[in-house]
């Protein structure tokens, strides 16, 4: 292991010939042993990850349930915490994407935006709760508070304004 940045308990504890991590916070990358060039900031944040790469995570219990994802940024208290194996997702927003186990490239924006325990990939939500109905769906775009789809597994649909709902057909 070279080239590791490690302030707090427990931080990046179980790093065996990880490289370029800067992890701070009490039990921050706590599992890391052989991922690489993570940033994780607060408590608990990235606390799973084991082997996954390049990662962002800033806040409290961010990110804590991912153990192989990578090119990920996450921001917010809880926010992406059941995510496990998402790659090149951006969620922002406090408890924001909390249901997520597997998720790919994804942009979620807003406090409780995508709380739906999404899989699809490729979709874009903005808003504060907008798209907590979408579940498999891939390729949306809902944005605007409470922005969302009727039937989660719709995909190539646009939502636009606040409580817009896209109806299946």
């Amino acid at each position: 292991a070279a080239d590791n940045v490690l302030f707090g308990p427990s931080a990046g504890a179980s790093i065996t010939t990880a490289i370029q991590n800067t992890l701070i916070g009490l039990r921050a990358g706590a599992a890391v042993t052989t991922g690489g060039q993570h940033v994780f900031l607060g408590t608990d944040s990235g606390g799973a990850i084991t082997t996954g790469i390049r990662n962002v995570l800033l806040g409290f219990e961010t990110g804590i349930a991912i153990t192989t994802g990578n090119s990920n940024i996450i921001l917010g208290t809880q926010a992406g915490s059941s995510l496990v194996t998402g790659d090149s997702n951006i969620v922002i927003g406090n408890l924001a994407n909390m249901a997520s186990s597997a998720l790919g490239g994804n942009i979620i924006f807003g406090s409780s935006a995508g709380n739906s325990g999404i899989t699809g990939s490729a979709n874009i939500i903005f808003g504060t709760s907008a798209g907590t109905a979408l579940t498999s769906g891939s390729s949306n775009i809902l944005i605007g508070a409470d922005a969302d789809v009727n039937l989660g597994t719709l995909s190539a649909s646009i939502a636009l304004g606040r409580g817009a709902i896209i109806t299946g057909l």
